[in-house]
């Protein structure tokens, strides 16, 4: 475009009845100003850096706080439990019935064994549920309160930790460019052009942030490492699993249990909604003299 306005303009320097329309005049003289292109993407960078960063700072943030959830809340330690409890006494008798552990997935099909004796459709979920009642009364209210454990893991289930790694590379190396871009080559061109050379130092500042998510990123890759060990799960190579699959199999697994707590929660709501209804029927009977 710029290139097509510059031959336009030779051209109609030829031309003494030559007019330009209002918005070809102005991007004639935004042309005049010194080093325009690299301004307009030095200028284009500072602004959009801000949305940016956030966009990369904060999955990063709720990735970290995720992984110590599934290592450090015990809520989740005794859902996994009662999971591998219920998952060897179906499978009782066998040597699958004497498991240490099971694979991440079957947290996601629980929900789909039924038992063939229990009315309405109980499940595995249910039963795990029930059973995290009696034994810990008050934990899934706990895990399931705003801003708890289980809304951190559905956070963090929607981002994947190697994109993030990727996109923050791509986004420093651009910041770099852009510093050598906007810094002066010499004293004079600093002197001559001071307002371009001031982007420098904005510039750095931008870089500073990025140097300090770099750490953090990096933290989060180590701490990723170490969840992934502890489930015995691949965290490298073609079959790894990504920090999306992990935290959105915990979340649809969370998600069955919370269900299963509203559904048992519902109906003792009814039970005391009918048994107050029958009390006070109860209580206005007329009696026999």
């Amino acid at each position: 475009e710029i290139q097509s306005l510059r031959r336009a303009q030779r051209e109609a320097a030829t031309d003494a009845q030559a007019a330009w329309d209002t918005a070809e005049e102005f991007f004639l003289l935004l042309l005049d100003v010194p080093r325009v292109s690299a301004r307009l993407q030095v200028w284009h960078l500072e602004v959009s850096f801000q949305e940016r960063f956030e966009a990369l700072s904060k999955p990063t943030a709720d990735i970290q706080a995720a992984c110590e959830a599934v290592l450090d809340c015990v809520i989740i330690r005794h859902l996994l439990g009662f999971a591998l409890f219920a998952g060897n006494y179906l499978n009782g008798g066998t040597p699958r019935g004497r498991a240490d552990g099971f694979a991440l997935e079957a947290l996601g099909q629980l929900h789909t064994v039924k038992s063939s004796q229990a009315a309405g459709g109980t499940t595995l979920v249910d039963y795990i549920m029930q059973q995290m009642e009696r034994a810990h009364p008050g934990e899934l209210d706990a895990i399931f309160a705003p801003q708890g454990a289980a809304d951190t893991i559905g956070r963090a289930s929607r981002w994947k930790a190697s994109d993030l790694a990727a996109e923050l590379a791509d986004l420093r190396l651009q910041i770099a460019a852009m510093e050598r871009t906007a810094r002066p080559r010499s004293d004079e061109e600093a002197d001559a052009d001071a307002a371009f050379a001031r982007h420098a130092e904005v510039l750095a500042l931008c870089r500073a942030e990025l140097d300090a998510l770099a750490s953090r990123q990096y933290a989060l890759e180590h701490r990723w490492e170490e969840l992934c060990r502890w489930f015995h799960i691949s965290f490298e190579g073609p079959r790894k699993t990504t920090t999306d699959e992990f935290f959105g199999i915990w979340d649809g697994y969370l998600k069955d249990i919370q269900l299963a707590l509203q559904a048992k929660q519902l109906r003792e709501k009814r039970r005391r909604t009918t048994t107050g209804v029958e009390g006070g029927a109860a209580a206005r009977r007329p009696r026999r003299l």
